[in-house]
């Protein structure tokens, strides 16, 4: 029996949250929190966010700002965060895929996705040349077929590419049977989008003007709403 997919997707902040910089108090500028220079790039930097993980938040008074009410993001830095009821949620289903780091006195900790999925390279742009000095280069692009990425197995888990954007963090999906857990518990704060079967990618090419039904699941997003 198939079963759909979704990427995640999060445009709720009210204001910036990083994990990596620190802003100053005139909010006009920010930079680079000591603990992390190593991860990053001295010439274009772009940074390692695995790295960066393996590190991790002790003694960093890292502070995730949200708005009201939600318990999952994405960073402006791409990393993937939930709050302790949201985790204990996840953890006491089972769902597979991930680990975890806290932020110290935050109430949130931060998700590293272990699912790591071959995908179809050719989706993304690459218009810009690799940095001389990291060799990392920036990818703009988006997954939109069940085609182009290698689903997994496991019916409750998260999972991603298994490369980088290169100027930002892992595209994270999650199984059907996870959004509707992240949705029956109350999960808020992004929006999952369903990637097209390979019928809808034929009936889109056909006509232009088609429309899949069912593609959005918004999680509490605040950005807008939208209706298939």
């Amino acid at each position: 029996m198939h079963s759909p997919c979704y990427q995640f997707w999060t445009h709720d902040q009210s204001q910036f949250n990083w994990l990596t910089r620190v802003i100053d108090k005139d909010h006009d500028g920010y930079g680079l929190r000591f603990r992390f220079i190593g991860a990053f790039c001295p010439r274009c930097c772009k940074f390692d966010e695995d790295a960066v993980f393996d590190i991790g938040w002790e003694h960093t008074f890292v502070r995730i700002r949200p708005r009201k009410e939600r318990n999952i993001l994405k960073t402006d830095d791409d990393f993937l965060c939930v709050t302790d009821g949201l985790l204990r949620i996840l953890e006491k289903a089972g769902v597979k895929g991930f680990e975890h780091k806290p932020l110290p006195e935050s109430g949130w900790h931060v998700l590293r996705i272990t699912d790591r999925r071959k995908f179809d390279p050719k989706i993304y742009r690459t218009p810009e040349p690799a940095c001389a000095v990291c060799k990392r280069q920036g990818h703009y692009g988006l997954l939109r077929f069940e085609r182009e990425i290698e689903l997994p197995k496991e019916k409750l888990t998260f999972f991603s590419t298994d490369k980088p954007r290169g100027q930002g963090g892992y595209d994270i999906f999650v199984t059907d049977k996870l959004r509707e857990l992240l949705v029956e518990s109350g999960a808020k704060g992004g929006e999952l989008h369903r990637l097209l079967t390979d019928e809808e990618e034929k009936l889109q090419k056909e006509n232009p003007k088609w429309k899949p039904k069912n593609v959005l699941v918004s999680l509490g997003q605040h950005r807008h709403t939208v209706t298939d």
